[in-house]
């Protein structure tokens, strides 16, 4: 009864964001079409996994991670806009898809959880988010008011949430064989992470309005 209700303002959460992403992107930069397209891919997946199996689940979830991978990688992209960064984009997605695919078809198996691949992807975005708040803090970025910077909301909610899947995603995979019970309770945590990514991404999309006389 909690994970549903919990579901549900997720997902109301994740459709909140998509409109204000849509509505706001002039003012959120040249990442914001990218970044729509991340949440209706995240609405169109999440409202489909609510009503399939697992195993229907599992698979749609490996088509998903790289997606997901790849739109993080332009978004980034677009922030840094950096000629260097740039060049390893395409390198950096196919090489991506390749070892997902692999890891998919011949380690874990399309119909079992993709732990590995979403792991690896999760890592990676923590990479990238430490580096913008690195270069943020170091003023490298432009703009000092951090509260009216949409993408500071935005980067707080990737660090956040992804610091706090990767280590949650490995207990579970630990805990999936020795203690299913388990393993499926922390699936709260998940939850959890996922309301603060998507308020967070709200908090991003409305600063400017919130933040006026910072």
């Amino acid at each position: 009864m909690i994970g549903q209700f919990l579901y549900c303002i997720y997902l109301s959460l994740v459709a909140s964001g998509f409109v204000f992403s849509y509505f706001n992107r002039k003012q959120l930069g040249s990442y914001a079409t990218f970044l729509t397209i991340l949440l209706g891919m995240v609405l169109l997946f999440e409202s489909f996994d609510y009503y399939i199996d697992v195993e229907q689940a599992n698979l749609l979830n490996h088509f998903y991670q790289p997606l997901e991978f790849t739109l993080m990688v332009l978004i980034y992209g677009k922030v840094f806009n950096y000629s260097r960064f740039n060049r390893l984009i395409i390198p950096a997605i196919t090489g991506f898809w390749a070892i997902s695919l692999y890891l998919s078809i011949f380690v874990e198996g399309i119909q079992e959880y993709n732990t590995l691949s979403m792991i690896l992807g999760y890592f990676c975005v923590i990479v990238l988010a430490a580096v913008y708040h690195a270069k943020l803090f170091t003023n490298k970025l432009g703009d000092t008011r951090l509260f009216r910077q949409p993408f500071f909301w935005i980067n707080t909610a990737h660090l956040f949430f992804y610091l706090g899947t990767f280590f949650q995603m490995g207990f579970n995979a630990y805990l999936r064989n020795k203690s299913p019970e388990s393993a499926h309770n922390l699936l709260y945590i998940n939850y959890v992470l996922n309301l603060s990514l998507y308020s967070l991404y709200l908090v991003g999309f409305t600063c400017k309005q919130i933040f006026k006389s910072r």
